[in-house]
């Protein structure tokens, strides 16, 4: 195989990108239209771009890394994420360098990164403003300085957990860093857990999951507020939520999702 022959296969993949970029970004804008967005609306569906970029990792051959198929996608998603209405985003708390790596993984470099004083302010500008959403600290990571609690408050009762990061494929795989919190209803993405929050006064919530047979367990507690991670895809509207709240996890509220790598 000649230099000739491989420069003209790259340059036959780089038109073929080029123009697969601009059928998806027709195609959403089409969409959009379609389905009368609000152009101040989030349209963009983190789980289904999870869905996406999972199945093409299943397809990758072996000669690539998935690794690799999974960095491509989320830059390739990610410009389009922004068209789609996420027009800033604010980060807080945490290690400043690894958030902004975070939003810039997530959305690419089109939507405006703002340094918000903290998580609480972040949450209040995802709350009033169009377009905005937050990366801030995983809610799992210990320390001063949680924001999760926060996702209690009616003021915040519209806003979730859409995905988690650096959250890639891989034995050797990172643990989570960051949240993207955006005012946005959840939705599926084929293999997910939930988040969820409930007053567990007497520290009994893990023995009341398994009672209504609701897997999952406490990973951080504030006071009598506890973090509750749920295995699998559980729709606020699930029986076992209406459950949990009468065996005694007082307000017992999903607030997040993350699609497994």
């Amino acid at each position: 195989m000649n230099d000739e022959y491989i420069l003209a296969e790259i340059e036959s993949a780089d038109r073929a990108l080029s123009e697969a970029f601009v059928r998806r970004l027709r195609a959403i804008s089409a969409l959009k239209e379609a389905r009368h967005v609000d152009e101040n609306e989030i349209s963009a569906d983190l789980a289904a771009d999870a869905a996406l970029i999972r199945r093409l990792i299943g397809e990758a051959p072996d000669d690539v890394s998935i690794d690799a198929v999974a960095r491509f996608c989320r830059a390739f998603i990610g410009e389009c994420v922004v068209y789609q209405g996420v027009k800033a985003v604010r980060y807080a708390g945490g290690d400043e360098a690894r958030l902004v790596d975070a939003a810039r993984g997530f959305f690419g470099y089109a939507a405006k990164l703002t340094r918000s004083a903290d998580p609480r302010e972040a949450l209040e500008a995802v709350a009033e403003e169009a377009g905005v959403v937050a990366c801030l600290p995983w809610p799992e990571l210990a320390g001063g300085g949680q924001w999760w609690p926060m996702m209690n408050e009616s003021r915040f009762a519209g806003l979730k957990i859409l995905s988690g990061w650096p959250n890639l494929p891989g034995d050797d795989a990172p643990p989570m860093e960051t949240a993207i919190v955006a005012r946005k209803a959840l939705s599926p993405s084929g293999s997910d857990d939930m988040f969820a929050i409930a007053h567990d006064d007497i520290h009994d919530a893990n023995r009341l999951l398994r009672q209504i047979e609701l897997p999952g367990e406490v990973v951080a507690r504030v006071r009598s507020l506890a973090l509750i991670k749920l295995s699998g895809y559980v729709t606020e509207d699930d029986s076992r939520v209406i459950e949990a709240r009468n065996a005694g996890l007082d307000g017992f509220r999903i607030i997040g999702v993350l699609p497994r790598p």
